[in-house]
């Protein structure tokens, strides 16, 4: 790439997806919405045990950056991913950290603090 401001700017974009991707909430709406190619907050919510307000709050994460579109039918917005690439993109991570599970990598566990006398 020969513009550095160009440069500078997909770089940036890059970053920002990947700040995106880090976290295993979006990751799994993603997944459920690469399998499923459109859903709501409830629906997605309810397959991830998780509250619908944070699934929908890491939507608009993501919706901000372009990749996933809204479309409302009725009372209902359906969400769905909007580029391939950002699918292939998931399934390929997926793909590596399962070739990857007996590596040195140790995913980070929350500790929880003990009162010791």
């Amino acid at each position: 790439m020969d513009n550095p401001d160009r440069l500078l700017q997909v770089l940036s974009y890059a970053s920002e997806l990947f700040k995106l991707l880090s976290d295993p909430t979006r990751l799994l709406i993603f997944m459920y919405l690469a399998r499923r190619n459109e859903a709501t907050v409830r629906e997605i919510a309810e397959v991830l045990g998780k509250p619908d307000n944070l699934v929908s709050y890491h939507i608009s994460l993501v919706k901000r950056l372009g990749l996933v579109t809204s479309r409302k039918s009725g009372r209902n917005v359906y969400y769905r991913i909007v580029d391939e690439t950002i699918k292939k993109l998931v399934e390929l991570s997926f793909k590596l950290a399962e070739t990857r599970r007996d590596s040195i990598f140790k995913p980070r566990v929350k500790r929880i603090k003990t009162n010791t006398v």
